[in-house]
């Protein structure tokens, strides 16, 4: 199998290089596992590579709950997990909540 040339920078709509660089980096969230922060690359041609970068510099929440919580109550730096207990892990450091209204207001 060859490999197919992408394109690495975003115009007008994200490179298949910046959408499989996010999905790698999802897969490592959901997994738990380690990655590096990243720099960011320049505006304007690499918009959906950045949002990589600021996800990947840890500007993400990661929410645990048993059920699954409506996006439009949550910011759109969210993802979230099944969980028996709900929690909230930003910048690496976890808090568990009470109930879904208390994570929600700690997000406003």
């Amino acid at each position: 199998m060859s490999d197919l040339p992408a394109q690495p920078n975003d115009l007008s709509i994200p490179s298949n290089s910046s959408l499989a660089q996010f999905g790698q980096l999802r897969t490592k969230i959901l997994n738990h596992k380690h990655f590096e922060p990243e720099e960011y690359k320049q505006p304007f041609s690499f918009d959906f590579y950045n949002l990589v970068a600021f996800v990947q510099n840890g500007n993400f929440h990661l929410i645990g709950a048993p059920e699954k919580i409506n996006w439009h109550a949550l910011p759109i730096n969210v993802m979230q997990t099944k969980a028996q207990t709900i929690t909230d892990c930003f910048k690496e450091a976890c808090r568990e909540f009470n109930n879904i209204e208390e994570l929600k207001k700690n997000l406003a």
